[in-house]
């Protein structure tokens, strides 16, 4: 909640993924006036900026700032944030086999996730697409086994076309997804 040059009550939230969706919704209640942004972009603030322009508009019948502009400088500490990288540890144990990994996943944060192999290791398929990730084996020497076995993603999406994988309408398949359902 905050308030408008005018003095009334302004409510507004805004959210985003950097891989791509950014919204935001705007309501002056005392002029039965909303607004709600949503976008397929990188949070860089053209949702919040256009919000905040049209209930310029709206209400005074112009844009009183260039809003982008003010915003943008914000957005920018965002895109620069430093995000945490798998350490691989200096002299790491071997990761259990990699049959012990193989298998379809649930979570209803993600949705549906399968472990599978893919040549000579294994692949992480993610979402209602399946969108793959190849993995690495890390083993900790200090954390107890099982979790000190786990496999990280190493790179972005593998796309497919190799001549391990096909492109089917749920992602890129070998026919070796098999296993049970799990979550995690």
């Amino acid at each position: 909640m905050s308030y408008t040059d005018r003095g009334t009550v302004q409510l507004g939230h805004s959210g985003a993924f950097d891989l791509g969706a950014a919204t935001a919704a705007y309501l002056l209640p005392a002029e039965s006036l909303g607004i709600v942004v949503l976008s397929t972009s990188q949070p860089l603030g053209v949702p919040e900026a256009l919000s905040l322009s049209f209930l310029d508009l709206a209400t005074t019948g112009a844009v009183k700032r260039d809003y982008l502009a003010a915003l943008r400088p914000l957005f920018r500490g965002m895109e620069q944030q430093d995000y945490p990288t798998v350490v691989t540890p200096a002299r790491p144990l071997p990761a259990r086999p990699a049959d012990a990994y193989i298998g379809s996943y649930a979570n209803g944060y993600v949705g549906p996730a399968a472990v599978v192999r893919r040549g000579d290791g294994l692949e992480l398929q993610l979402g209602p697409r399946l969108t793959p990730f190849p993995l690495t084996p890390v083993r900790t020497p200090t954390a107890p086994a099982p979790s000190a076995s786990r496999w990280v993603p190493t790179a972005g999406p593998r796309r497919c076309g190799s001549t391990t994988s096909t492109s089917t309408a749920r992602g890129c398949s070998s026919g070796a997804d098999r296993g049970t359902e799990r979550s995690f």
